[in-house]
């Protein structure tokens, strides 16, 4: 199928396919699988849509798509509309640069989903070694109401868009690839399912979460980064960089997350969060917000578990800047076990003239300390608060407060030393 300017063209005809052209608009109806679609040439007014027969999107085959230097810009709805909720494989051709783009207003059936600029009901499975740029004026970059899943051999895929830059119901997978998201919502949103990072590498800069899997049955839900290089920065109010309402867990992977908004998190889950093997760096800038679900105060913070915390065997920076940050907040226990941690929080004490949230750089129920782990944590306030015990049985330990009218370790149950280096300075 070529685009060129406002009409387009099919050069092959296939039985138990129809396909119909409207100017650039190509429409096609198929009862014939294994078949593949590509992609050519420029249309400022055009787009490419595959319909569900009599209705039923199940009815659908499983087809290709392969992007071969298309330019498809649809002014009054998405680029790729799919309808079929079969798998479609998209492949972008190797040595190709393709662009896809909407308009800002979506025009077409009332009962017809068209929530992105390439959206699919079923799942998209892709890759190819080329590059493939998405815009979104109008609904969100890349989107399924299934899942994305991206092949090892996926080449670059870079989104803008004023929505989410991919957003999908069931999940999100990364093998390989390039991915570049600038989101004014989410980067990555999944509604009801999990995100999977195995390889590749994957850089978000987003107003709203920047990786987030959110959904009521928390345990369905999880988050697992267990390769590749991540980066995401965020800016808005508790615009978490990496945040899921199940479990997060990191291994083997290079983390680098940047969040300015007040009350945001780099790392944040409701239920625990494991860290093995991997090298993070984590920045927090915000100050504290009121959350009227909790009634409390809501800090930045560099990781947050509102479960339980282990770190393994890696290496973690956290920079907390904003007033009452938190370097390692977890409303369960924190476990540290030969690892390489360094925090810092910098901003001073927040009060709103009956509240006061203090910067703590290690924020717990109970701490421990274990093997040849290596722990230097500076803070405006205390290093470490555990409202029940501490325990170090090995390693280094540097801990220091720049406020000596506060503790410095400040331990609310019991301290067990058994073993390591253990130091403090300024402070009680």
């Amino acid at each position: 199928i070529t685009y060129n300017g406002n009409s387009a063209s099919a050069n092959t005809t296939v039985d138990g396919v129809e396909l119909t052209i409207d100017g650039a608009n190509v429409t096609v109806k198929s009862t014939k699988g294994r078949i593949k679609y590509r992609l050519k040439g420029t249309t400022h007014n055009g787009s490419f849509k595959m319909v569900a027969n009599d209705g039923v999107t199940e009815e659908n085959k499983k087809f290709v798509l392969e992007f071969d230097n298309a330019n498809i810009t649809n002014l009054s709805g998405p680029a790729i509309n799919i309808q079929s909720g079969k798998s479609v494989y998209v492949t972008i051709k190797a040595g190709t640069t393709n662009y896809l783009k909407d308009g800002s207003t979506y025009f077409g059936p009332a009962n017809e989903d068209r929530k992105g600029t390439f959206f699919s009901e079923g799942q998209l499975i892709i890759d190819g070694g080329g590059t493939l740029n998405i815009t979104s004026v109008g609904g969100h970059g890349l989107c399924s109401d299934d899942y994305i899943y991206l092949r090892k051999t996926c080449g670059t895929i870079n989104i803008t868009s004023v929505k989410d830059g991919i957003n999908t119901k069931d999940h999100f997978i990364q093998l390989g690839g390039n991915v570049n998201i600038q989101a004014d919502d989410d980067g990555i949103s999944v509604s009801k399912g999990f995100i999977g990072m195995y390889g590749g590498e994957l850089r978000i800069n987003s107003v709203d979460n920047g990786i987030s899997a959110d959904y009521s049955a928390n345990d369905t839900t999880h988050i697992d980064l267990l390769g590749g290089y991540t980066e995401v920065t965020t800016t808005g109010p508790k615009g978490h960089a990496i945040a899921t309402s199940g479990k997060l867990n990191i291994s083997n992977a290079v983390i680098q997350a940047t969040v300015s908004g007040d009350a945001s998190k780099a790392v944040s889950a409701n239920l625990d969060i494991e860290i093995a093997n991997s090298y993070l760096r984590l920045k927090t800038v915000g100050a504290p917000l009121y959350d009227e679900t909790e009634a409390d105060y809501s800090s930045a913070a560099g990781i947050r578990a509102k479960s339980a915390l282990l770190i393994s065997k890696s290496e973690i920076g956290i920079l907390s800047i904003g007033e009452g940050g938190k370097g390692i907040n977890a409303i369960g226990d924190i476990t540290l076990d030969n690892s390489t941690v360094t925090v810092v929080t910098e901003g001073e004490s927040f009060t709103d003239g009956t509240e006061n949230v203090r910067p703590r750089a290690i924020d717990c129920s109970s701490l421990a300390i274990n093997g040849s782990n290596s722990l230097k944590i500076a803070s405006s306030h205390a290093a470490i608060y555990t409202e029940q015990n501490l325990t170090i049985s090995g390693g280094e330990t540097f801990a220091f407060s720049t406020d000596n009218n506060v503790k410095c370790i400040n331990v609310k149950g019991n301290t067990a030393y058994s073993g390591g280096l253990f130091m403090r300075s300024i402070g009680k």
